[in-house]
């Protein structure tokens, strides 16, 4: 064992240094959103705020549609967490989908966050593409190693010969009285996590261009839904449609201040910008 190890240290050292430029290479995926989908999710933005007769729906409406059309899209997306069965989730956010389609794997007990990741995170690798629900974010330590050191790194670790395909739907956000637990806001932790991305979305027709198992990239994506945004309206089209992530969107075009935010402060900076303009100044 000790002449093995010693020529297993005696290779390292002789081996040359890494080239600097291979740093982030295998971290993530390669991204396939090309200049035709930002162009066309900008277009989309144009219909949006131009076609009265869009229909309009809510956030939660159009989370349980995008589940329910990627499912049906692809046999190999099914849903998994704590709940999300015949009770449809915290928020409703699965709510018929079981009865529907079925290909929804349900747990009862908290105790079992960390194993459902771990589940999760397996079925990605063998080729699934899981949408699993954390019911609050600040239950997210509980699955913490399977989301950082295992979800996240797989990739890179095997020298990107693996993906995680793998989707984490979770709750955040303060504003309904519910005590210690299930309010913080802890998502900053996963911008921290070479391989894994982070994503908000503040309006419905941003929720379900951005759903579960609809993106190129290969590799683990935490959408945090603010709890407060589930009943908000707005308009979403009937078509099929994808919104990239990493594009940001211009709710309203200004020149003097530019405002900077995402989730449930992008309402909150429109309001601003309102009164703003009430003092000639104009916001973006």
């Amino acid at each position: 064992m000790e002449a093995k190890l010693a020529a297993a240290m005696a290779y390292a050292e002789a081996s040359p240094e890494p080239d600097p430029s291979e740093l982030e290479t295998d971290v993530f995926a390669p991204l396939k959103t090309g200049p035709e989908a930002v162009a066309a999710e900008a277009g989309l933005r144009d219909r949006v705020r131009n076609d009265s007769n869009m229909r309009v729906i809510t956030y939660v409406q159009a989370l349980i549609e995008a589940q329910r059309e990627e499912m049906k899209r692809d046999e190999h997306v099914f849903l998994m967490g704590e709940d999300i069965g015949l009770y449809g989730g915290a928020y409703g956010a699965t709510r018929g989908l079981q009865a529907e389609i079925r290909a929804v794997a349900s747990c009862r007990y908290a105790d079992l966050r960390g194993h459902d990741r771990r589940r999760g995170r397996r079925a990605a690798m063998a080729g699934l593409r899981p949408v699993a629900e954390i019911m609050y974010v600040d239950f997210t330590p509980l699955a913490m190693d399977q989301i950082a050191n295992q979800g996240a790194k797989n990739r890179y670790m095997f020298g990107g010969k693996t993906s995680v395909p793998m989707v984490l739907r979770t709750e955040g956000g303060a504003g309904r009285a519910i005590a210690r637990a299930p309010l913080a806001e802890p998502g900053v932790v996963v911008d921290a996590l070479p391989g894994h991305l982070r994503g908000h979305a503040v309006d419905p027709i941003r929720r379900q261009g951005a759903a579960e198992g609809r993106h190129p990239r290969r590799h683990p994506v935490m959408f945090i839904e603010h709890k407060m945004l589930y009943g908000t309206k707005g308009p979403v089209p009937e078509e099929d449609y994808i919104i990239p992530l990493g594009v940001a969107d211009v709710k309203r075009p200004g020149k003097d201040i530019t405002l900077v935010t995402y989730s449930r402060m992008v309402l909150r900076a429109l309001e601003a910008a309102e009164l703003l303009a009430k003092e000639a100044l104009t916001s973006r």
